[in-house]
């Protein structure tokens, strides 16, 4: 059950908290609901962009109140799917998408077994062979082209507008095109057949391009929901989101107050250091631009004036920092919303901290390298730490050690488990290693 928004409760709009620690935003996402709590029985609708973040989040706050409770902690595409249910209407809406992911799956596993001798799909022919394996290979295809086309419904609904409608175009930014290219041209035919296999009308209407644009007509017009809207949104801790999700957003601010937590690492305008920067001169409405004029150096020679890990790691997040530009209201929402503080950086001086604060901290101030002062690392430091290993197993041993040194550290505070985060460029080919090392030891055993 939704328990319908009280209108006086919060004005609606959209308010964006950046900071460069997770921890801050927590702690003022956490200061904030508290301070304005939610009548009884209505649930706090929180997103996140993955499960590992949901369970922090939850983990996290449960420390500061004892509990986390009446919270509905999810991702983003469940939430959305449900709001389209309230907005248009449940008997309008289906419980999932004709072209969702699953049934894709099945839809391109049928399809496949008829098409791929066509002429127009020789290269899936190629890798789907002949003989015994030929039905594996099938199912495998089927997956990776249902993830395909999901990923292209959220990211790229402009392709398959035109593909739908017989272009076999490329859709670029700033309104230009260009041609699918030959050994490409077999998605554009998969996914007409894929639209001809829905052929029942309540499937047609409920495609997730379609209810998409009806719901944002609906949230944006004068005319009631079907259904009740949840009290307030919060979405905490993602560095990006599709464009279509990010409208949608934006047009339920303008019934509800959304909220939106941003990790974000660095404190001035720094879209200039990444190419693509012809697509983001125009003048940025929440951060300070740096001291130079970034745009007008040539991209070989940014690794002089800008932070390189930024440079390299931080397109995503960068295209979203510039996408909320436009319908960031924040400055108005400050005070009627009663949030303190809005930009969340500490400003901790870069020679006082450890090697990856320092890091942190320059990327923080954009700082190039070529100002960055000489390091002398002290022997405690532990912070940035290399191993070369001979093998995936030994690496896993000498990050068991390493891991059960921090939290036996003697003179600190110890780390625990939900502390630490391990990342591991494939888990699937690591998770024999994984066992075979951490599992040696088994669970529930204590010291005598």
């Amino acid at each position: 059950m939704v328990v319908p928004a009280s209108p006086s409760l919060h004005p609606p709009g959209l308010l964006v908290l950046h900071g460069n620690r997770l921890e801050w935003l927590a702690d003022a996402v956490a200061h904030w609901l508290a301070a304005h709590p939610l009548p009884p029985l209505a649930p706090e609708i929180m997103l996140v962009p993955s499960n590992g973040m949901a369970e922090w989040l939850k983990m996290n706050l449960a420390q500061r109140w004892g509990v986390c409770a009446a919270s509905q902690v999810e991702l983003p595409a469940r939430f959305i799917w449900r709001l389209y249910r309230q907005v248009l209407g449940a008997h309008t809406v289906p419980f999932e998408s004709a072209l969702d992911k699953a049934p894709l799956t099945w839809r391109l596993m049928q399809g496949l077994a008829a098409w791929a001798d066509e002429d127009a799909f020789a290269p899936l022919a190629a890798y789907l062979g002949q003989g015994a394996q030929a039905a594996t290979r099938r199912w495998q295809l089927a997956q990776t082209l249902a993830d395909l086309f999901d990923q292209y419904q959220m990211y790229r609904v402009d392709w398959l507008n035109d593909w739908a409608a017989g272009r076999d175009l490329l859709q670029k930014p700033q309104g230009s095109s260009s041609p699918l290219p030959e050994d490409q041209a077999w998605q554009a035919e998969l996914w007409r057949r894929v639209l001809g296999t829905v052929t029942e009308l309540a499937d047609q209407h409920g495609l997730r391009p379609e209810v998409h644009r009806r719901a944002i007509a609906a949230l944006r017009g004068s005319e009631p929901t079907a259904q009740s809207l949840p009290s307030r949104v919060l979405l905490f801790g993602t560095t990006h989101l599709p464009a279509s999700t990010l409208d949608l957003l934006a047009a339920l601010a303008t019934r509800i107050p959304v909220m939106l937590a941003l990790p974000n690492p660095c404190s001035v305008y720094w879209g200039d250091i990444i190419d693509g920067r012809e697509l983001l001169r125009a003048t940025a409405k929440r951060h300070q631009r740096s001291a130079s004029d970034l745009s007008a150096v040539p991209l070989e020679q940014m690794h002089a004036h800008a932070h390189p890990l930024l440079a390299a790691w931080g397109r995503q997040a960068r295209d979203l920092v510039r996408q909320l530009d436009a319908f960031d209201e924040s400055q108005r929402l400050q005070a009627a919303l009663d949030v303190p503080r809005i930009d969340l950086f500490d400003d901790s001086p870069a020679d006082s901290l450890p090697l990856l604060g320092q890091v942190q901290a320059h990327i923080r101030d954009l700082r190039p390298l070529h100002e960055h002062p000489s390091v002398t690392l002290a022997d405690a430091d532990q912070s940035i730490v290399f191993r070369r290993c001979h093998s995936l197993v030994r690496e896993l041993e000498v990050l068991q050690d390493h891991l059960l040194s921090l939290m036996a550290m003697p003179g600190s505070e110890p780390l625990h488990p939900r502390d630490m985060v391990v990342m591991v460029p494939d888990i699937a080919a690591a998770a024999p290693a994984i066992r075979a090392v951490f599992g040696a030891v088994p669970r529930h055993i204590h010291a005598l």
